[in-house]
């Protein structure tokens, strides 16, 4: 009887011995060509080291070529790319006759002499990227903290005073823009109410800056007094001297931000004084702040007139000067010295009508549209 039951019998011994000797053969030959390749690589190296002894005649790496430094880069990718490769010498095959301490190096000198040199290529084969990097140069802290002390002695020393030569040069910006306004609208006042001379001085103060000279102006706000500036506690602001002057009848807001205040009258000589910056600091005159005259034959007190009588009518930069003349007609040793009324010099003589340094505008003028370095800043 025959079993239902297909049953497989075991391969002979002979074929499994035949199966054995198969995987032997293989891993063998894939062995082998393992074993062929690393030989490759290393005839390769071997080739192109003994190309460059070749190459160089003299002495090993002292008179480097461009083709030695492509062949140390190719050697440099090369011993990099070959992990647990370990080469401990180079030698000159050309000359194997020569003891091998003559004809050979020992690697690491290789090298060494190589980087002193510059002779491998700049980029790298790194393992853990996967691909070349190029070598850089870098600063040290010690180095980085010089530089930046260096750079802070120097910006101390400098930027003060470029702080002050800017504000200066806002300054006399400031002035020319406020002289250009308050002439173009005397100008203007002229061609409509006539001549200066023939203005009503019989007016109050308001009353003429409201019929001669605002509506010539954009006037933003309009306050009693010196109520538009505020310097510190009080309003008004300080002469070049330090002392306040709040001695203003009215003042004015204009739409650039600029305030113009009219002195109270006095001699009857109308002075009007302008805050380059509206009320930010110093509120100082002859530093944000500037005094014009308005000159006229009728206002002025009769002792006055004989000595005005020769000098035109218009408005003249700075304030009053020695009887009822424009400090525009003196010279500039005249409004610094000491002695001098309302002159630019923190030691002048005090005095109404814009108080010390009210010439300041004019001593600008003459250095020409220049604040110098003799001004008292």
């Amino acid at each position: 009887m025959f079993n239902n039951k297909s049953t497989i019998a075991p391969p002979p011994n002979d074929t499994l011995k035949g199966i054995k000797q198969a995987k032997s053969l293989t891993a063998k030959r894939l062995r082998g060509i393992d074993a062929k390749r690393h030989s490759l690589l290393r005839f390769e190296l071997f080739m192109k080291i003994e190309k460059f002894l070749s190459l160089n005649l003299r002495n090993i790496l002292i008179s480097p070529l461009e083709e030695e430094k492509k062949f140390l880069g190719e050697l440099c990718e090369l011993r990099n790319f070959r992990e647990g490769y370990n080469l401990k010498y180079i030698c000159r095959h050309s000359n194997a006759d020569l003891p091998k301490q003559l004809r050979c190096i020992p690697l690491n000198k290789f090298l060494m002499l190589g980087r002193k040199f510059n002779l491998f290529s700049e980029t790298v084969f790194s393992r853990f990227t996967s691909h070349f990097s190029r070598k850089r140069i870098a600063f040290t802290l010690a180095e980085v903290l010089i530089t930046l002390g260096i750079i802070g002695v120097v910006a101390a020393l400098t930027l003060p005073n470029l702080i002050t030569q800017y504000q200066k040069n806002a300054t006399v910006q400031g002035l020319k823009v406020a002289y250009s306004l308050l002439s173009q609208a005397v100008q203007k006042s002229i061609s409509e109410n006539g001549e200066i001379d023939n203005w009503d001085y019989t007016l109050n103060t308001n009353a003429f800056n409201e019929t001669y000279i605002l509506p010539y102006l954009k006037i933003a706000k309009k306050c009693d007094g010196g109520k538009c500036i505020k310097t510190d506690n009080f309003n008004g602001y300080y002469e070049l001297n330090g002392n306040k002057y709040t001695s203003i009848s009215k003042s004015y807001v204009l739409a650039n931000g600029m305030i113009l205040m009219a002195d109270r009258p006095g001699e009857g000589f109308i002075v009007y004084m302008i805050d380059l910056n509206g009320n930010k600091k110093p509120n100082i005159m002859g530093k944000d702040i500037f005094a014009f005259y308005l000159l006229n034959h009728q206002s002025p007190f009769a002792s006055y007139r004989n000595f005005l009588k020769n000098i035109p009518a218009n408005l003249y930069p700075g304030s009053v000067g020695p009887n009822g003349s424009p400090q525009y007609l003196m010279d500039k040793p005249a409004l610094t010295r000491v002695p001098a009324h309302r002159g630019c010099n923190k030691n002048s003589i005090a005095g109404a009508h814009g108080g010390v340094g009210s010439a300041c505008a004019v001593v600008i003028m003459k250095d020409g549209w220049e604040i110098s370095k003799d001004y008292p800043w």
